[in-house]
């Protein structure tokens, strides 16, 4: 089928209204033709972005955010729908312990991905790396290596190979398993407007499956940021959305968030990177303050939180490069008895207690 959807890419820097922008035009959309609802599809990226764009869009249309869920989604979650699978199809925590368990490695609870999902451990020193930088590697060709006979790490190709047979054994499919199957059986959603959010976090096997559906619509919405790309280690290349080729380029202006000081030091950090799209900020408003303060630790970290919230009565917003690191913050924090919520995909103990809290202050003195 030739391609002949009309394709605009809209980037949004940090604070810059992306997502309100993109449900602007998808009101628009909506307001300025007899398109309806059905005929829509809005891709996120997480599950989490997908429920906030839904119940925002729902707040707008002035629906249930139940009556969008076939129409805002995950990619994943609409090739489940495609496919028309169970739950009791897909695998679960539990299989993944099984396996690991049945295969005699450690298992490991990870978030979705394309190209790691996998339930076991990563840990460097008990892998195989590749040959050509790893150090206990043998001379030979690096698509057949050999390893010493004392080398009893874990080889992944090999593991990996096992798990998707026991897969297939099992009858079950993983989220990866989805995606591929949308493409090799041709799916498509039936729907004539496409938009896709944080265009710069797909992977290849998720723009496989975009470049998939995007001939069979009319026109195509991919929104995002290259210079926020968060999920690099899942695959994520943001040349993707740079060298797609669109009819149109919209770039937001403005920065809703960020104050002068703050956005200079975002752009100062950014400038370094090679291949981007530049953005042009202008800030919410002069001023904002920035200060690095190095090798600090995690309890150090805790100190600092609570005697911003004690001073400030403000909120504040602590970021990770680790989910590991977001669990020793809490360690040393939980004790503060300041209430806080883990802004994750997976529902934390600490969201109970959060709650719990809250309950306890709504009921007044």
């Amino acid at each position: 089928m030739a391609d002949s959807a009309d394709v605009t890419r809209l980037f949004g820097g940090p604070g810059s209204g992306k997502t309100t922008a993109l449900l602007d035009r998808v009101e628009k959309l909506l307001d300025d033709s007899d398109i309806e609802v059905r005929d829509v599809l809005v891709v996120s990226y997480t599950r989490a972005a997908a429920s906030e764009i839904r119940e925002r869009l729902a707040d707008r249309l002035e629906v249930s955010p139940r009556a969008l869920r076939g129409n805002v989604s995950t990619m994943h979650a609409k090739a489940y729908d495609l496919l028309d699978l169970s739950r009791s199809d897909v695998v679960g925590e539990s299989e993944k312990e099984e396996f690991c368990d049945d295969y005699g490695i450690e298992y490991e609870r990870r978030d979705v991905g394309d190209w790691y999902e996998v339930p076991f451990k990563w840990n460097d020193e008990e892998v195989r790396l590749p040959p050509e930088i790893d150090d206990r590697a043998q001379t030979g060709n690096k698509y057949t290596p050999t390893w010493p006979s004392d080398d009893d790490r874990l080889d992944v190709p090999e593991a990996i190979r096992a798990w998707r047979a026991w897969k297939g054994e099992q009858g079950l499919v993983g989220f990866a398993d989805m995606l591929e199957r949308v493409k090799e059986r041709s799916l498509v959603p039936g729907i004539d407007y496409l938009v896709i959010d944080e265009f710069q976090d797909i992977t290849t096997l998720q723009y496989a499956v975009y470049a998939e559906w995007r001939p069979h619509t009319e026109r195509v919405l991919i929104a995002g940021d290259d210079d926020q790309v968060v999920y690099a280690w899942q695959g994520a290349d943001p040349d993707l959305l740079l060298d797609e080729d669109v009819d149109e380029d919209v770039v937001l202006p403005n920065s809703y968030r960020l104050p002068s000081r703050i956005l200079n030091a975002v752009n100062q950090e950014v400038s370094h990177i090679e291949k981007r799209q530049e953005k042009d900020l202008k800030p919410r408003k002069e001023g904002g303050s920035v200060e690095a303060i190095r090798n600090r630790s995690m309890l150090d970290l805790s100190r600092e939180a609570t005697r911003t919230v004690e001073e400030t009565d403000e909120t504040v917003m602590v970021l990770f490069r680790a989910r590991y690191q977001m669990f020793q913050f809490i360690d040393e924090f939980i004790d503060q008895g300041i209430p806080f919520q883990c802004l994750t995909d997976q529902r934390m103990w600490t969201d109970r207690l959060a709650q719990y809290v809250s309950g306890i202050e709504s009921l007044g003195p």
